[in-house]
Protein backbone atom coordinates (compact mmCIF):
# COMPACT_ATOMS: atom_id res chain seq x y z
CA UNK A 1 0.00 0.00 0.00
CA UNK A 2 1.35 3.41 -0.84
CA UNK A 3 0.96 6.09 1.75
CA UNK A 4 0.72 9.73 0.82
CA UNK A 5 1.06 12.79 3.01
CA UNK A 6 -0.54 16.07 2.29
CA UNK A 7 1.07 19.34 3.15
CA UNK A 8 -0.37 20.84 6.34
CA UNK A 9 -1.24 24.49 6.14
CA UNK A 10 -0.06 26.33 9.32
CA UNK A 11 -2.85 28.85 9.07
CA UNK A 12 -5.23 26.06 10.12
CA UNK A 13 -2.98 24.42 12.72
CA UNK A 14 -2.17 27.51 14.81
CA UNK A 15 -5.79 28.45 15.62
CA UNK A 16 -6.57 24.83 16.53
CA UNK A 17 -3.53 24.57 18.80
CA UNK A 18 -4.31 27.93 20.44
CA UNK A 19 -7.90 26.94 21.02
CA UNK A 20 -6.91 23.63 22.62
CA UNK A 21 -4.43 25.33 24.93
CA UNK A 22 -7.00 27.93 25.99
CA UNK A 23 -9.56 25.18 26.68
CA UNK A 24 -7.05 23.38 28.88
CA UNK A 25 -6.45 26.50 31.02
CA UNK A 26 -10.19 27.15 31.32
CA UNK A 27 -10.78 23.54 32.41
CA UNK A 28 -8.11 23.76 35.09
CA UNK A 29 -9.57 27.05 36.38
CA UNK A 30 -13.09 25.59 36.58
CA UNK A 31 -11.89 22.49 38.40
CA UNK A 32 -10.00 24.51 40.98
CA UNK A 33 -12.66 27.18 41.43
CA UNK A 34 -15.58 24.81 41.84
CA UNK A 35 -13.78 22.18 43.87
CA UNK A 36 -13.51 19.29 41.40
CA UNK A 37 -10.10 18.71 42.96
CA UNK A 38 -8.67 20.35 46.11
CA UNK A 39 -7.14 23.72 45.41
CA UNK A 40 -5.14 23.48 48.61
CA UNK A 41 -3.00 20.75 47.09
CA UNK A 42 -1.39 23.39 44.94
CA UNK A 43 0.15 25.04 48.00
CA UNK A 44 0.58 21.91 50.14
CA UNK A 45 4.31 22.24 50.50
CA UNK A 46 4.05 25.89 51.56
CA UNK A 47 1.41 25.07 54.17
CA UNK A 48 3.45 22.20 55.55
CA UNK A 49 6.37 24.56 55.97
CA UNK A 50 4.13 27.09 57.78
CA UNK A 51 2.87 24.41 60.17
CA UNK A 52 6.41 23.29 60.88
CA UNK A 53 7.46 26.87 61.55
CA UNK A 54 4.51 27.50 63.89
CA UNK A 55 5.14 24.26 65.76
CA UNK A 56 8.48 25.69 66.77
CA UNK A 57 6.71 28.63 68.43
CA UNK A 58 3.79 26.93 70.15
CA UNK A 59 3.38 23.74 72.13
CA UNK A 60 0.13 21.79 72.15
CA UNK A 61 0.10 21.80 75.96
CA UNK A 62 1.34 25.35 76.39
CA UNK A 63 -0.69 27.41 78.88
CA UNK A 64 -0.79 31.13 78.19
CA UNK A 65 -0.50 33.06 81.51
CA UNK A 66 -3.36 35.35 82.44
CA UNK A 67 -2.21 38.97 81.87
CA UNK A 68 -4.00 40.31 84.96
CA UNK A 69 -2.27 37.74 87.15
CA UNK A 70 1.07 38.52 85.54
CA UNK A 71 0.80 42.18 86.55
CA UNK A 72 -0.53 41.30 90.00
CA UNK A 73 2.55 39.14 90.52
CA UNK A 74 4.83 41.97 89.41
CA UNK A 75 5.92 43.95 92.52
CA UNK A 76 6.00 47.16 90.49
CA UNK A 77 2.36 46.80 89.42
CA UNK A 78 0.75 44.86 92.28
CA UNK A 79 -0.57 47.95 94.09
CA UNK A 80 -1.83 49.36 90.80
CA UNK A 81 -3.78 46.15 90.09
CA UNK A 82 -5.30 46.28 93.58
CA UNK A 83 -6.40 49.88 93.02
CA UNK A 84 -7.83 48.96 89.64
CA UNK A 85 -10.15 46.38 91.22
CA UNK A 86 -11.04 48.84 93.96
CA UNK A 87 -12.83 50.62 91.13
CA UNK A 88 -15.24 47.67 90.96
CA UNK A 89 -15.44 46.86 94.65
CA UNK A 90 -15.06 49.45 97.40
CA UNK A 91 -14.43 46.86 100.11
CA UNK A 92 -10.63 46.46 100.39
CA UNK A 93 -10.92 43.18 102.33
CA UNK A 94 -12.97 41.65 99.51
CA UNK A 95 -10.58 42.92 96.82
CA UNK A 96 -7.50 41.57 98.61
CA UNK A 97 -9.14 38.21 99.31
CA UNK A 98 -10.30 37.62 95.72
CA UNK A 99 -6.96 38.68 94.24
CA UNK A 100 -4.95 36.63 96.73
CA UNK A 101 -6.82 33.38 96.10
CA UNK A 102 -7.12 33.97 92.36
CA UNK A 103 -3.34 34.02 92.36
CA UNK A 104 -3.17 31.04 94.76
CA UNK A 105 -5.35 28.85 92.53
CA UNK A 106 -4.15 30.34 89.24
CA UNK A 107 -7.48 31.67 87.96
CA UNK A 108 -8.01 34.93 86.12
CA UNK A 109 -9.09 37.68 88.56
CA UNK A 110 -11.35 39.03 85.83
CA UNK A 111 -13.27 35.75 86.00
CA UNK A 112 -13.37 35.50 89.80
CA UNK A 113 -14.52 39.09 90.22
CA UNK A 114 -17.19 38.59 87.54
CA UNK A 115 -18.33 35.42 89.31
CA UNK A 116 -18.48 37.08 92.74
CA UNK A 117 -20.44 40.00 91.31
CA UNK A 118 -22.96 37.62 89.74
CA UNK A 119 -23.27 35.59 92.94
CA UNK A 120 -23.43 38.30 95.59
CA UNK A 121 -22.67 41.76 94.16
CA UNK A 122 -19.52 41.60 96.37
CA UNK A 123 -21.68 41.44 99.49
CA UNK A 124 -20.03 39.19 102.14
CA UNK A 125 -23.38 38.87 103.93
CA UNK A 126 -25.50 37.91 100.91
CA UNK A 127 -27.81 34.96 101.56
CA UNK A 128 -30.11 32.90 99.36
CA UNK A 129 -32.79 30.64 100.86
CA UNK A 130 -34.68 29.99 97.60
CA UNK A 131 -33.09 26.64 96.67
CA UNK A 132 -35.61 23.88 95.97
CA UNK A 133 -33.77 21.39 98.15
CA UNK A 134 -33.88 23.68 101.17
CA UNK A 135 -30.14 24.35 101.21
CA UNK A 136 -28.73 27.84 101.79
CA UNK A 137 -26.16 29.84 99.78
CA UNK A 138 -24.10 32.38 101.70
CA UNK A 139 -21.42 35.02 101.27
CA UNK A 140 -19.27 36.38 98.45
CA UNK A 141 -19.32 33.24 96.32
CA UNK A 142 -22.67 31.96 97.64
CA UNK A 143 -21.23 28.80 99.16
CA UNK A 144 -23.86 26.16 99.70
CA UNK A 145 -24.14 24.68 103.18
CA UNK A 146 -24.54 21.16 101.78
CA UNK A 147 -21.46 21.49 99.54
CA UNK A 148 -19.43 22.89 102.46
CA UNK A 149 -20.84 21.14 105.55
CA UNK A 150 -17.55 21.57 107.41
CA UNK A 151 -17.93 25.37 107.58
CA UNK A 152 -19.53 27.02 110.60
CA UNK A 153 -22.37 29.40 109.86
CA UNK A 154 -20.26 32.44 110.74
CA UNK A 155 -17.41 31.29 108.45
CA UNK A 156 -19.62 31.69 105.37
CA UNK A 157 -19.76 35.43 106.04
CA UNK A 158 -16.02 35.85 106.44
CA UNK A 159 -14.79 37.39 103.18
CA UNK A 160 -11.39 35.71 103.32
CA UNK A 161 -12.72 32.23 104.17
CA UNK A 162 -15.53 32.47 101.62
CA UNK A 163 -13.18 33.64 98.85
CA UNK A 164 -10.72 30.85 99.59
CA UNK A 165 -13.34 28.09 99.43
CA UNK A 166 -15.24 29.67 96.54
CA UNK A 167 -12.20 30.10 94.32
CA UNK A 168 -10.80 26.71 95.30
CA UNK A 169 -14.15 25.18 94.32
CA UNK A 170 -14.03 27.04 91.00
CA UNK A 171 -10.56 25.57 90.42
CA UNK A 172 -12.04 22.11 91.06
CA UNK A 173 -14.84 22.86 88.57
CA UNK A 174 -12.32 23.97 85.93
CA UNK A 175 -10.25 20.83 86.40
CA UNK A 176 -13.38 18.67 86.28
CA UNK A 177 -15.09 20.35 83.34
CA UNK A 178 -11.97 21.06 81.31
CA UNK A 179 -13.04 24.56 80.28
CA UNK A 180 -14.10 27.70 82.10
CA UNK A 181 -17.57 27.55 80.51
CA UNK A 182 -18.12 23.99 81.73
CA UNK A 183 -16.72 25.03 85.11
CA UNK A 184 -19.27 27.82 85.48
CA UNK A 185 -22.06 25.40 84.55
CA UNK A 186 -20.87 22.97 87.24
CA UNK A 187 -20.43 25.77 89.78
CA UNK A 188 -24.02 26.91 89.27
CA UNK A 189 -25.95 23.72 88.55
CA UNK A 190 -23.71 20.99 89.97
CA UNK A 191 -21.67 18.35 88.19
CA UNK A 192 -24.33 15.67 88.56
CA UNK A 193 -27.09 17.70 86.97
CA UNK A 194 -24.91 18.98 84.12
CA UNK A 195 -23.68 15.46 83.36
CA UNK A 196 -27.06 13.72 83.59
CA UNK A 197 -29.54 16.21 82.13
CA UNK A 198 -27.38 18.90 80.54
CA UNK A 199 -26.94 22.55 81.42
CA UNK A 200 -30.23 24.26 82.40
CA UNK A 201 -31.33 27.29 80.38
CA UNK A 202 -31.12 29.54 83.43
CA UNK A 203 -27.50 28.45 83.89
CA UNK A 204 -26.68 29.31 80.29
CA UNK A 205 -27.89 32.87 80.94
CA UNK A 206 -25.87 32.90 84.16
CA UNK A 207 -22.72 31.92 82.24
CA UNK A 208 -23.38 34.51 79.55
CA UNK A 209 -23.62 37.34 82.08
CA UNK A 210 -20.42 36.31 83.84
CA UNK A 211 -18.44 36.04 80.61
CA UNK A 212 -19.72 39.41 79.43
CA UNK A 213 -18.70 41.07 82.69
CA UNK A 214 -15.34 39.35 82.52
CA UNK A 215 -14.87 40.76 79.01
CA UNK A 216 -15.69 44.25 80.28
CA UNK A 217 -13.22 43.95 83.15
CA UNK A 218 -10.43 42.75 80.86
CA UNK A 219 -11.16 45.46 78.32
CA UNK A 220 -11.02 48.20 80.96
CA UNK A 221 -7.90 46.65 82.47
CA UNK A 222 -6.04 46.73 79.16
CA UNK A 223 -7.12 50.32 78.47
CA UNK A 224 -6.05 51.54 81.91
CA UNK A 225 -2.83 49.54 81.75
CA UNK A 226 -1.76 51.20 78.52
CA UNK A 227 -2.29 54.61 80.11
CA UNK A 228 -0.39 53.58 83.24
CA UNK A 229 2.57 52.23 81.31
CA UNK A 230 2.68 55.33 79.13
CA UNK A 231 2.59 57.52 82.23
CA UNK A 232 5.42 55.58 83.89
CA UNK A 233 7.49 55.67 80.72
CA UNK A 234 6.98 59.42 80.47
CA UNK A 235 8.07 59.89 84.08
CA UNK A 236 11.20 57.82 83.52
CA UNK A 237 12.02 59.84 80.40
CA UNK A 238 11.66 63.09 82.32
CA UNK A 239 13.80 61.79 85.19
CA UNK A 240 16.47 60.75 82.73
CA UNK A 241 16.38 64.16 81.07
CA UNK A 242 16.73 66.01 84.38
CA UNK A 243 19.46 63.64 85.48
CA UNK A 244 21.37 64.38 82.31
CA UNK A 245 21.16 68.13 82.93
CA UNK A 246 22.54 67.89 86.46
CA UNK A 247 25.34 65.56 85.40
CA UNK A 248 26.73 68.03 82.88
Amino acid sequence: MELSFQRIDLKYVIPIFTGALLSMFISVFICVHYGFFPAELIAANEKEKEVEDLSLLFSANEIIPDPVLLYYRDPEFKDWVIEFFRGFCSNPEVVHAILYYSNEFDISPALTFALSWEESRFNPYAINRQNRNGSIDRGLFQLNNRTFPQLADTAFYNANINARHGIEHLRYCIDTGGTEISALAIYNAGAGRVTSTGTPYVTLNYISRILENRRKIESRFHTRLIREEESRLSEKSQDSAFGGLFNR
